[in-house]
């Protein structure tokens, strides 16, 4: 058995169990149509298509881990960008959005720290705390990811992102705005954030911001990278997404 891409074979080894196959391989940016024939039998199945958009930037990654009152955070498994510039630099600090006062295992307030790890000594109340990483490669490009770990009955623990959600949910207000009853687009939210604020919204609920598959299937995303055009033009959306973080939402 074969796989092909855009009609063209890929040197990727497909394992056979019965009357099903697996494979792994690596997709392109744009189009990519995949396919497999058995070579047996000159049986050809439909194509899946995956549209894939890299961005050429590196990606951030966290991992946590906890040796007695020690929290480590751990950015070494950040990854470089589609086209393999190298990550060159790692800066930690405290997310804004979730002020604490967290201190490094060397008994130093924690501003900012450079290096793939961070340790941390665990704070004596229980709670969230949350730390950001922001990685820049060879070329000059950023990414961003925080991640969070948990005090309870005094002692940290490495939160299962996977099962378990941030405490600030369960108490959120959550508000949905729907643009078209306030004039439409993203502007008409943006004006409103403040009184949201005051109201108690903690967060904003908005439909898909991506492009729609047809009208009235507001959750069959046809394309995630496409805005939608309600909340068109992009420029006022990250304004409003701006906006509300500036807010704390």
């Amino acid at each position: 058995m074969s796989l092909y891409v855009n009609g063209a074979p890929v040197d990727s080894p497909v394992q056979v169990n019965g009357s099903k196959f697996s494979a792994s391989l690596q997709l392109r940016p744009g189009v990519n149509k995949v396919g497999a024939d058995c070579a047996s039998g000159g049986i050809f199945s439909a194509p899946v298509t995956f549209n894939e958009r890299l961005r050429d930037v590196p990606q951030a990654d966290i991992s946590v881990s906890v040796s007695g009152d020690t929290v480590t955070l751990d950015g070494s498994k950040s990854r470089p960008a589609p086209d393999g510039a190298t990550v060159k630099s790692y800066r930690w600090g405290p997310d804004p959005r979730h002020p604490a006062r967290l201190t490094t295992a060397a008994g130093v307030t924690l501003t900012h720290s450079t290096g793939k790890q961070l340790r941390l000594r665990a704070p004596s109340a229980d709670g969230e705390y949350y730390v950001a990483l922001e990685v820049t490669d060879s070329k000059g490009r950023t990414d961003r990811s925080v991640t969070y770990f948990e005090v309870k009955g005094g002692a940290p623990r490495v939160v299962d992102m996977a099962h378990e959600h941030p405490a600030w949910i369960n108490k959120a207000v959550i508000y949905a705005p729907i643009p078209d009853l306030w004039g439409g687009g993203p502007k008409a939210v943006t004006r409103r954030l403040p009184y949201l604020k005051k109201l108690g919204v903690d967060a904003l609920w908005l439909w898909p911001p991506a492009e729609l598959r047809s009208p009235g299937e507001e959750y069959a995303i046809d394309d995630y990278y496409k805005l939608d055009p309600g909340w068109q033009p992009a420029s006022d959306f990250k304004e409003m997404v701006d906006k509300a973080h500036q807010l704390g939402m």
